[in-house]
């Protein structure tokens, strides 16, 4: 899930003077809510997971990278 990281770690740096509560907790977990680009569609992160698994089983079976699907992200 380390693809995914970047997103967790956007939350905790803006919010790096805040306590690890509940609020902070509910912060982490709305991630899921979140739009991303991944093979050129918008998608919510918890959509955006399942078509990143989907994708790692299929470059395993075709034996190519090429078939991995990533978020895109903004720099």
């Amino acid at each position: 899930m380390e693809p995914f990281r970047p997103l967790i770690d956007k939350i905790v740096r803006d919010n790096i003077d805040e306590g690890f509560d509940g609020a902070m907790k509910i912060k982490l977990i709305d991630v899921l809510n979140q739009q991303v680009v991944i093979n050129r569609s918008k998608q919510y992160v918890s959509n955006a997971i399942a078509i990143y698994v989907k994708s790692v089983f299929q470059a395993i079976k075709k034996h190519n990278l090429n078939e991995l699907k990533f978020i895109e992200y903004e720099l």
